[in-house]
């Protein structure tokens, strides 16, 4: 048995405090690897303090790093000088901690907010920015896009080089047979809100996606996005990473697949993308 968590986030408020209790109960449900995403510099300070504290274990944590797109305008970035010098911070951890971070991410055009449209401009010059970094870096680019896909596409699209990592996508099979045909390095994700009873287009997507994967088109990722997202059949609990079971489990029922199988893709494509040798 070995269940991957390719996205989660054990450095937020909401798990941080009792995150080894998290991390040991992941790994007592026959957890390998956890993918703790960063958010902001406190958020990104602690992901890869978790990678470090892991380090010397067999099935670490990595992190990944970024500024998430709420903080333009809800949080430390007000400017294009703001951003400017979260990519100076950035640079400098990339640099320093590269046998931690995996990842750049998560980032997205994000019109989810009602003020969106006064500060789109930010969001798509910072989108960018991460962008570079992670070709410079030969890192992963993490998409979180749920709500503009438009706008994401537009500038993501100028990166066809690089890997692609679409997390936490609200879209259906048309817009993955987009990405497909655009990136030959794609990998998508799926996590908990595909077994919620209204996400018909999301389902249809996870059926497309095993259909790609065959075809070596693209390559299917699980995750939990903890403490986000809960299961659902624990929804308005807190999300944590040893819940990623009983997505495998939804996976093997609904794709009618062998769970030793899919168990196998994954850990194939986990371990691919971000690089990591198992010890």
């Amino acid at each position: 048995m070995k269940y991957y968590d390719a996205h989660t986030h054990l450095n937020t408020a909401w798990l941080y405090e009792h995150r080894k209790d998290y991390y040991q109960l992941f790994l007592d449900s026959w957890g390998k690897t956890i993918i703790t995403v960063g958010m902001n510099p406190d958020a990104n300070s602690k992901a890869i303090e978790l990678a470090q504290e892991t380090q010397k274990n067999r099935y670490p944590i990595y992190a990944t790093v970024w500024i998430h797109p709420y903080e333009i305008g809800h949080g430390s970035i007000q400017s294009y000088e703001d951003i400017d010098q979260q990519v100076v911070a950035l640079t400098e951890q990339l640099e320093q901690y590269s046998d931690f971070i995996v990842a750049v991410g998560e980032w997205w055009i994000d019109a989810h907010y009602p003020e969106y449209e006064k500060r789109q401009d930010l969001q798509k010059y910072a989108f960018t920015k991460q962008c570079d970094l992670a070709r410079h870096y030969k890192l992963p680019i993490v998409i979180h896009s749920r709500s503009n896909f438009t706008d994401t596409y537009a500038i993501i699209k100028n990166y066809a080089d690089c890997q692609i990592y679409f997390h936490c996508r609200w879209y259906g099979p048309d817009e993955l047979t987009i990405l497909v045909n655009t990136f030959p390095y794609l990998r998508v994700w799926f996590c908990w809100n595909v077994t919620y009873p209204k996400a018909k287009n999301l389902q249809a997507s996870l059926q497309k996606a095993r259909t790609y994967q065959q075809t070596q088109q693209c390559k299917i990722l699980f995750e939990t996005d903890a403490p986000y997202l809960a299961p659902q059949q624990y929804r308005w609990q807190k999300n944590h990473p040893a819940f990623i079971i009983a997505l495998y489990d939804y996976a093997v029922s609904y794709l009618q697949v062998d769970l030793s199988d899919l168990q196998d893709l994954i850990e194939e494509n986990i371990l691919w993308l971000f690089r990591i040798t198992q010890r």
